[in-house]
This record gives C-alpha cells, structure tokens and sequence, in this order.
C-alpha cells in the first residue's frame, strides 16, 4: 500500500503535534508533517505534493491565506484541504477561501479520522 502524505498547518504547536501523533498512530501507511508557518508550509506543499493539507484556521486570518492560495495556483489546486475552524464565521471563512471540507472546533476525533481517510483513500 502507497504512503500517504498529509500536512499540517498550524499555528499552535500543541495542535500541530496532537493532529501528527493522532494521524499517524490512527491510519496505515500515513505520514503527517507540521509546519507553523505558512511560507514553509506552501513551499512543501509545491515540492512534495501531498494528498492532503489540514490547516487550523484563526481568526487573524492564519490558515485562510494559505488556503486561497492553494487554491488559486494551477500547480496546488487539485490538493484537497481540510480546515479545522471556529464555528459560523470560521467556517464560513474557510469555505469561502476555498476549503474541501471544514470540521469545527472542538472538533470530534473520529470524525476527523473519518475525513482525512476519504481523502486519501
């Protein structure tokens, strides 16, 4: 079976180290990689062209850049992105920006395992 890589884009290292050790101790085969910053996070996204990006949406926009320009780039815009985001304006502002799926905070275990295998299935 092939490695499927996800990357995690999030500002908060607690997050970003939860959603890594959750990915690759829950699903086979799966290589989860964090950044905390976006201009990084972009480039790999380029270099290694992954099967999925997470992005943890705040507020202040963090996350909701990197997902239009994921989006609006020929090379990037077939990448799926999941964003985890704060309910109502969070949400709206990632699906506006271009997210596939958006899963709001607090955010349940199993259904994000569950969104993360669709997509890299």
């Amino acid at each position: 079976m092939q490695l499927r890589r996800v990357l995690i884009l999030a500002q908060d290292e607690a997050i970003a180290t939860m959603l890594h050790d959750l990915l690759e101790g829950e699903l086979v085969n799966v290589e989860a990689v964090t950044h905390r910053d976006a201009e990084t996070a972009i480039a790999e996204v380029l270099d290694r062209k992954p099967d999925l990006v997470i992005v943890d949406v705040q507020l202040q926009r963090f996350g909701l850049d990197v997902i239009e320009r994921l989006k609006g780039s020929e090379a990037t815009k077939q990448t799926p992105i999941l964003a985890l985001a704060e309910p109502s304006e969070g949400a709206r502002r990632a699906r506006t920006a271009g997210a596939n799926a958006i899963l709001t905070k607090p955010f349940d275990v199993d259904k994000l395992i569950g969104l993360v295998a669709r997509f890299i299935a």
